[in-house]
């Protein structure tokens, strides 16, 4: 370290420990990534544990402490003393590959408010629900207070913590006094009683989805002192004053015709009555804006927006139909993910970018004659040369007919289309096939399965299952033999599939990868014949009543968090040749010791005969 550092490290230290002399110094502070971080606070210093990973020796850092950045640089350096001190107020720590915050923090409870003392002393605010069996709400005005004492010293509020609030339907009318500064994500999520709500002058930020799920908010009121926020024309929405974007509404607000965005999850989950319009002036429809509102059945947009989001009106279940605007030039993903009674998508005529010819009920990226959205109604019909990313994600689909222009269907396209029982090409569709009675979706040659569904017979010549092949299928047959001569299982090919209770992988298989079987939850027996020298990284996590699993003779790698929660996983037939297991590749599963120590056992045994060669 040079000398400079060293005097900012001196200087910064004498700081640290004037500022705080007088406060009490949270007791404990926690990493980002706990398992390799414990942290010790005295009052003016932080001793700070690194410990390596598995096969990794303990480790601690050299320092540089940049002024007035209050942010300590370390490098990696391996010691004897596997500690080191950094002044209390430093509030991160940045190493080469990885950043960690430091929290450090202390809660007290004061009139059934948790607070938490951020390194500020400043307060961030939240409540738990209370049990609650009653329909009838109380009409007093619950206040979400901006200063709460606690052993004689006065603590501002400036947070509403995430979901500090969520689930309280004790409340009916808030006030959120003065000084509270932030909002945070979901905070008040699930409020169902909630009706009215008044913002204090002070507030500065607000986050996603605040409001989601208060099906009875009607009224939303901020003080007209406020510099960021505004609920102008009594339209019962938080407006971002400079930029006229709506941030946050309910079931009871207007756009007023001045708003040009609808921001970010604004409306998500609220109910509305059957319909909404959005005035002209609105350009924009930002991620989610309208997600979740399960009771919209028409929404009319304005000839003035241009820009349509990712997931914008995701979820709408009861939507029927929508009209998009000659004006559209940009239109997100899984814009109608779940939309299961949307039956009707026109673009007007008109529109440069977009257009749903042939009445096909989809929205077509005109120049490139991609697909680019699709509904129940959607019809692929012959023109359409791609089918977009996630285009399909979601719809309730149980035909598929891929048509002979179609050449291209990109990542995820018809990810979450579970309810499919039959798939079919056209004979004359030069890269895809489907061979009859099949019901899978094929490249050319026939050897990868790009799609399949609950009716599908997997073909002889199949020599990999690709990346999401039979994700979240529900399986006719609960016994799955995939083929010999299959050579590879991509990533997330059976992950969450149901009603599948057996799985047996013949020797061919070469690799299975990440994520292949994880979180089918009826699970119950995989036996692999083959699978190659490593299993994938989470391949079986979370399949909960795994019970028996059969590894191949030759394989020597089990991957991080294979097999992590598989609670049920007494019964699992390892082969001798494996010598490496990854982190919590056996979390939670009954039999992780058992297994850590027979990898020990094979590996002492390999080095025994090394010795003796």
């Amino acid at each position: 370290m040079n000398r400079k550092s060293i005097i900012l490290s001196a200087w910064l230290l004498t700081s640290a420990a004037h500022a705080f002399a007088q406060q009490e110094v949270p007791q404990e502070s926690t990493f980002l990534n706990p398992e390799r971080v414990t942290i010790k606070d005295s009052r003016d210093s932080m001793n700070i544990t690194i410990k390596g990973r598995q096969g990794e020796p303990d480790f601690t850092f050299s320092r540089t402490v940049m002024y007035p950045s209050d942010e300590v640089t370390v490098t990696r350096e391996r010691r004897t003393h596997p500690s080191f001190p950094i002044p209390f107020g430093v509030n991160s720590v940045k190493g080469k590959e990885k950043a960690f915050r430091m929290k450090g923090t202390r809660t007290f409870v004061v009139n059934g408010f948790e607070c938490e003392i951020s390194t500020d002393s400043t307060v961030s605010i939240s409540r738990k629900p209370s049990p609650f069996l009653t329909d009838a709400v109380t009409d007093s005005v619950f206040h979400i207070p901006g200063f709460v004492e606690y052993e004689g010293k006065t603590y501002q509020v400036t947070r509403i913590a995430e979901k500090g609030f969520a689930g309280n339907i004790d409340i009916k009318h808030l006030v959120i006094d003065e000084g509270v500064k932030i909002i945070d994500f979901q905070a008040f999520i699930c409020c169902y009683n909630l009706e009215s709500i008044h913002i204090p002058a002070s507030l500065s930020f607000v986050g996603n989805s605040i409001f989601g799920s208060c099906y009875n908010l009607k009224s939303i009121v901020v003080n007209p002192a406020n510099k960021v926020f505004d609920s102008r024309d009594n339209c019962n929405a938080i407006i971002r004053t400079k930029h006229n974007e709506l941030v946050a509404g309910c079931g009871g607000s207007s756009i007023p015709s001045s708003v040009t965005f609808i921001g970010e999850t604004a409306f998500a989950n609220c109910r509305f009555t059957e319909s909404i319009t959005i005035p002209e002036g609105v350009t924009q429809i930002r991620e989610s804006a309208f997600s979740g509102c399960i009771e919209l059945k028409s929404i009319s947009l304005p000839q003035s927006l241009e820009h349509i989001d990712n997931y914008a009106f995701a979820g709408c279940e009861s939507l029927q139909s929508i009209v998009i605007p000659k004006n559209v030039s940009f239109i997100g993903k899984i814009l109608f993910r779940y939309c299961n009674q949307l039956e009707s998508i026109t673009v007007e005529k008109g529109n440069k970018y977009y257009d749903s010819r042939q009445n096909c009920n989809a929205i077509i990226e005109t120049e490139s004659n991609k697909l680019v959205a699709a509904s129940v109604g959607t019809r692929l019909i012959e023109g359409i040369e791609e089918i977009g990313r996630e285009a399909f994600y979601g719809v309730t689909l149980y035909e598929l007919h891929i048509p002979k222009s179609v050449t291209s269907a990109e990542q995820w396209a018809f990810s979450g289309c579970n309810n499919l029982k039959s798939i079919t090409v056209d004979k004359d569709n030069p890269i895809y096939t489907s061979p009859a009675g099949s019901n899978v979706l094929l490249t050319k040659d026939g050897k990868t399965l790009i799609r399949g569904c609950s009716t599908s017979v997997i073909p002889q010549e199949v020599t990999t299952i690709g990346e999401d092949a039979f994700c979240g299928v529900n399986f006719t047959n609960s016994c799955l033999y995939l083929p010999e001569g299959l050579k590879g299982i991509d990533h997330m090919a059976f992950a969450g599939c149901t009603n599948l209770y057996q799985v047996i992988v013949p020797s061919s298989v070469e690799y299975i990868s990440e994520h292949a079987f994880a979180s089918c939850p009826d699970l119950n027996i995989a036996l692999l014949k083959g699978g190659g020298k490593a299993l994938g990284s989470y391949a079986f996590a979370g399949c909960k009543r795994l019970g028996i699993i059969q590894l191949p003779e030759g394989m020597t790698t089990i991957k991080d968090g294979a097999f992590r929660g598989c609670t049920n996983l007494y019964g699992i037939s390892l082969p001798s040749s494996l010598q490496e297991v990854g982190l919590e590749a056996f979390k939670d599963c009954p039999c992780e010791k058992e297994v850590l120590q027979l990898v020990q056992k094979n590996n002492n045994t390999s080095q025994t005969r090394e010795t003796d060669q």
